[in-house]
């Protein structure tokens, strides 16, 4: 295969350093691994053996920078490559050399992927940029907002990148396998509606898999290569798998499988796929309201490796199925428009001789699997857009915000707009969590805004293996679970619960969100976070039995924990573990949401 290598302009490479570079000062001045000091209001410096750091900046309502890349120096140069900063900061902390060497990797892959992203954006307007469509906006995302390394994807060159990865919006289909049944960990809860092809067909749950795949002519062509091995269709599953997946993990790693005929190649068919932000998630392209699938990929990227742990696919399908329910038969959800995207079936296949050792590297337990999710474009109606709540944190290349621009759009003002923000996204997640005790991760994500004229009116939640969890406490309503999926799910206290909404969501979105609308709109962050407390306000008035549950679940205290994600790289490096990492603690931060004039839980 020819090198697929992008263009690389000096003017682009530098532009995407400094906004690298700013991040990181920024993100671990917020997670107290550096501390930059004041010049005055605007100005910065930060010194390390050597170096000289000197930036503009505002310091915000939580207490992290705002830096302008472009004013960035070390020992008075400009337009500094973000290496060089990485290895003055492991200076200053004392970063082992082994980590910092895989911390220059992880940071070299992503700016390189960011290159992409940045050419990509550079080919339309700011217009053009937020009209895209949910799936086209997945190509332009600048990717995780805290991780100073977000789109490592350790394992993949440029060619790779160039096929597989968002930013390049390359199409592509899938490989296909068939799997003996009795090798597989399986969770399936039927029907969804189905297209009008398939209508006329047996209904059985492999029709209903493939049809969510390909055509009924490439399912009879792939049904026909498993017939010619001899085999009984009916003893096999039949599952997409990435091809890169294919290639690098799965021939190699479960040989003895396609020796003894439990897996059987089927080759590449059916309908073309592209990745979203996720990498492991993919959009049907040839039929784009058919399911979303998200298969395992072997890579670190951001945190972990990006497998399919098998822990959840026996309870994802129901656990769907129940949240659904619950959502529809709740008549404040449904009156906030909260939408699930359900994940109807779930495969998993261990690598057999991986399962049995206990303390092995959880990525050999991820390799194979894959799970359906509904589309958001399934849920749509006319008129209707949808949008990963990332996209409010996103600028063009010149900086211009895409929520001011929406906001603009829609002929609303400011606070009208947040009103309807908060209203349908922030507020039924507390709802779930107060009146339920259940909490998803709401990170830019795993929210999908559904939106109208520009205008948000509704929500659409996803990813309840493994980002679903409930409180510790045995609240009655957890009864509409069965109790084999309580003991699947992760149990947590109130206040580690609590921040699924408040880290995933107001830190992790709302905290970059607010500077761009105090900068381009005249909107105080002040007057954003007091917004925000009063919706929460005017919720809690609205149900007054569940006093108990807010002092529980307390958004409004006056400080908060703060979570901190990229130090635990520095601590932990880049081996091999048994387990996913878990972020570690800073220091407790001033809530922007509190208001010391109101009395909690005043309910009138």
């Amino acid at each position: 295969m020819d090198l697929q290598m992008v263009n690389i302009c000096s003017e682009q490479w530098t532009n995407i350093n400094n906004e690298l570079n700013a991040k990181i000062i920024s993100e671990l001045h917020y997670e107290e691994v550096i501390f930059p000091d004041p010049i005055n209001t605007n100005d910065w410096i930060w010194e390390v053996d050597g170096a000289t750091w000197v930036f503009k900046a505002k310091q915000h309502i939580w207490q992290n920078l705002v830096i302008d890349s472009d004013s960035i120096t070390r020992n008075g140069k400009p337009n500094i490559n973000s290496a060089e900063l990485i290895t003055d900061i492991a200076k200053s902390i004392r970063l082992d050399d082994i980590i910092l060497g895989n911390l220059i990797e992880e940071i070299q892959q992503t700016l390189y992927a960011d290159l992409i992203a940045y050419q990509h954006r550079d080919s339309y307007s700011l217009a053009q940029l937020t009209a895209l469509s949910g799936i086209a906006l997945q190509a332009i995302l600048k990717g995780h907002p805290k991780a100073i390394a977000n789109k490592g994807r350790l394992g993949w060159g440029v060619n790779e990148l160039a096929r597989y990865a968002p930013e390049a919006a390359q199409s592509f289909q899938l490989h296909y396998l068939a799997i003996d049944k009795s090798l597989t960990q399986i969770g399936i809860e039927l029907p969804l509606p189905l297209d009008k092809e398939s209508r006329s067909e047996p209904v059985n749950t492999q029709a209903l898999l493939l049809a969510q795949l390909m055509s009924t002519a490439d399912k009879n062509r792939l049904l026909d290569k498993l017939n010619q091995h001899g085999m009984k269709s009916d003893e096999y599953w039949i599952i997409p798998i990435h091809p890169w997946q294919f290639s690098q993990f799965i021939v190699p790693q479960f040989t003895a499988l396609f020796a003894n005929n439990s897996l059987i190649d089927l080759g590449v068919t059916g309908d073309f796929y592209q990745a979203q932000q996720s990498i492991r998630t993919l959009s049907n392209l040839t039929s784009p309201t058919k399911n979303d699938i998200k298969l395992p990929i072997t890579i670190l990227n951001t945190s972990c490796y990006r497998g399919i742990p098998g822990k959840y696919i026996t309870s994802g399908a129901v656990l769907s199925k129940t949240i659904n329910q619950l959502c529809q038969q709740d008549e404040f959800l449904t009156q906030c428009n909260l939408q699930v995207l359900q994940e109807w079936a779930g495969i998993h296949v261990p690598q057999t001789t991986q399962m049995r050792i206990p303390g092995t590297p959880y990525r050999y337990n991820e390799m194979l699997g894959v799970i359906f999710r509904q589309s958001p474009a399934a849920l749509l109606q006319s008129g209707q857009q949808d949008k990963l709540a990332a996209a409010l944190m996103q600028t063009d290349n010149q900086g211009n915000s895409f929520i001011a621009a929406y906001i603009k759009d829609s002929k609303l003002d400011v606070q009208t707009w947040l009103t309807r923000l908060f209203d349908c996204t922030v507020i039924p997640l507390y709802h779930l969590m107060c009146q339920y005790g259940i909490a998803l991760v709401s990170h830019g994500q795993n929210l999908t805004i559904l939106f109208e004229d520009n205008i948000p009116t509704g929500l659409a939640i996803k990813d309840f293996h493994g980002d679903l969890r409930l409180v510790d406490q045995e609240f009655e309503e957890l009864n509409i679970f069965p109790a084999h999926i309580k003991k699947t799910l992760t149990r947590l206290p109130a206040n580690y619960l609590l921040h699924d909404l408040y880290t995933g969501n107001f830190v992790t979105v709302l905290r970059f969100v607010s500077p761009y609308l105090q900068a381009e709109m005249g909107y105080s962050e002040t007057e954003f976070y007091q917004l925000l407390n009063a919706r929460i306000r005017h919720y809690q008035a609205q149900f007054p039995t569940l006093k108990e549950r807010f002092e529980l679940f307390d958004l409004l205290a006056p400080t908060m924990e703060k979570i901190c994600i990229n130090r635990v790289r520095f601590k932990v490096g880049y081996q091999d573990t048994s387990e996913r990492l878990l972020p570690e603690l800073g220091t407790p931060i001033a809530n922007p949401l509190f208001r010391e004039q109101e009395q909690h839980y005043s309910i009138k």
